[in-house]
């Protein structure tokens, strides 16, 4: 079928909008975080480097998200899994249990220490699996269709993100076209699951001898290229989303027996989920939790490999005739676009 000029205008457009975040996140996977690729889509006479505006300043939130306690099939509680949040110096932390959100309504929701601590909820749907946030303690998960537990998470004000997109067990069977915010482009079970055979089980034990268990876990920490390609694929119509989840359970299963690895600790030190906000930390739960749901949904945010680096400072903006934006936003072409990656104010 042929494509008329508007519909090319429209792809150029979509393309212009949300390369910022693709691009962003497909440098932060490799390790070490501050190896970033610079595009330059701009003649080569504009010369120096412009830094990031200070009248539109991002406040960096580094958490992580997709986390199970025992309220569902996680091994430990809800306070002793936010514990261990705040002993790896987490900002935020975002829990998941399955088809519930009983931790919102007894309350476990709010700040501990410096950690703010949320509750969302994995729905299980006929398809595959929704991860809902940002929902009101009265909503009452159930599985369904897709379509329906997607559109009952909007009605309900929430955002909703695709998981396990391309599990080897869990794959989505049809990938809705509308109705979700994003998905999921990292999950740790899902890398996991590509890791496991008998030759990375013998390296990961020479490591964890050697090491320690942070440096054996470490090979999860992989390109998720098929994700891309879907995250690619899905961005093509509109803005997509994309979020690194540690889906963590500390517990897994060898011949029916728990067996507590990969702890919460290792999981929360192999990926990290970084949240550009408008407004600095205040201490007030409400609007602080407002302002990290706002720059999620927006797509101000990106994750990386924490195994590999700190990767706290890291900005990607681009430039054109006067205009800024940073990831998850829009800019026009115009007549060129300048895309800079810094770190800790240096460019990179």
């Amino acid at each position: 079928m042929a494509i008329t000029q508007e519909q090319l205008a429209h792809r150029r457009r979509c393309r212009t909008r949300w390369v910022l975040n693709s691009v962003t996140a497909w440098n932060v996977l490799a390790p070490p975080p501050t190896a970033i690729v610079r595009a330059r889509l701009i003649p080569n006479s504009w010369l120096g480097t412009p830094l990031p505006s200070r009248a539109r300043p991002c406040y960096e939130r580094v958490g992580v998200i997709h986390v199970h306690t025992n309220y569902s099939d996680g091994l430990s509680s809800f306070q002793e899994v936010v514990e261990v949040a705040r002993r790896c110096d987490l900002d935020f932390m975002i829990t998941s249990d399955h088809n519930t959100l009983a931790p919102l309504r007894d309350g476990w929701e709010g700040y501990y220490g410096d950690c703010l601590a949320l509750v969302g909820v994995e729905i299980t749907c006929d398809e595959g699996y929704v991860l809902g946030l940002n929902l009101p303690p009265e909503f009452e998960p159930r599985r369904d269709a897709a379509a329906r537990v997607l559109a009952e998470i909007r009605a309900a004000g929430g955002l909703a993100f695709l998981c396990l997109v391309c599990d080897p067990r869990f794959a989505w069977r049809s990938l809705p076209k509308e109705g979700f915010v994003g998905m999921e482009v990292i999950n740790l079970g899902t890398q996991g699951m590509r890791t496991l055979n008998l030759v990375n089980l013998a390296r990961a034990a020479i490591r964890y001898h050697r090491s320690g268990s942070i440096r054996a876990f470490s090979l999860l920490a992989r390109r998720p290229t098929p994700e891309l390609k879907v995250w690619d694929e899905l961005s093509r119509e509109r803005p997509i989303v994309g979020l690194g989840c540690v889906d963590a359970h500390s517990l897994f299963r060898v011949n029916g027996r728990p067996v507590p690895l990969p702890s919460y600790t290792d999981n929360f030190n192999l990926l990290r989920t970084h949240v550009l906000c408008r407004e600095s930390a205040t201490g007030d739960f409400h609007r602080d939790s407002a302002q990290l749901y706002e720059a999620i949904a927006s797509g101000r945010c990106f994750f990386s490999y924490h195994v590999h680096g700190d990767a706290t400072g890291f900005r990607f903006h681009a430039f054109s005739e006067g205009h800024e934006a940073t990831v998850g936003e829009e800019i026009s072409l115009g007549d060129g676009v300048r895309l800079c990656a810094y770190h800790r104010g240096e460019e990179a």
